[in-house]
């Protein structure tokens, strides 16, 4: 203990001395970190534990409450809604598909938003697809 690390445990591996940017619109940098020494400590990549539901409907595990608008954006609404198993609640953001003019900055931020762990900033749970829409599932 004592913020030391004993000779039968080994210290975590340092963060590479960088920082990226990420995505074209997007302004902050992050501290970059090797993928393999991520996998070395953890045993997971970044946002691999990120639940992707592609073609899944999300209705399928949420009540989503299309009427209860949190807030609005350049990509499409945010609404309430709750888990159907464990009742939490959650805010999804609606990607409209046909709004979004670079899907590779929309796709870096969504990126970001699964490595991401820190709680002044919103929490990305999963995710699901449609024909017409990206549905974020956000705290």
């Amino acid at each position: 203990m004592g913020g030391t690390a004993s000779a039968e445990e080994e210290p975590l591996p340092p963060r590479v001395g960088k920082t990226k940017t990420v995505g074209a619109n997007f302004a902050s940098t992050i501290p970059a970190m090797e993928a393999s020494t991520l996998e070395t400590v953890t045993g997971f990549t970044s946002g691999s534990l990120i639940l992707e539901n592609p073609g899944r409907s999300i209705t399928a595990d949420y009540d989503v409450f299309h009427d209860k608008v949190l807030g609005e954006g350049g990509y499409g609404l945010v609404v309430l809604a709750e888990h159907k198993h464990t009742r939490a609640q959650r805010a999804i953001k609606q990607v409209n598909k046909a709004k979004v003019k670079d899907p590779a900055a929309l796709k870096a931020e969504i990126d970001v938003m699964k490595m991401t762990d820190h709680p002044n900033i919103v929490k990305l749970y999963e995710s699901y697809e449609d024909k017409k829409k990206i549905y974020l599932v956000m705290e």
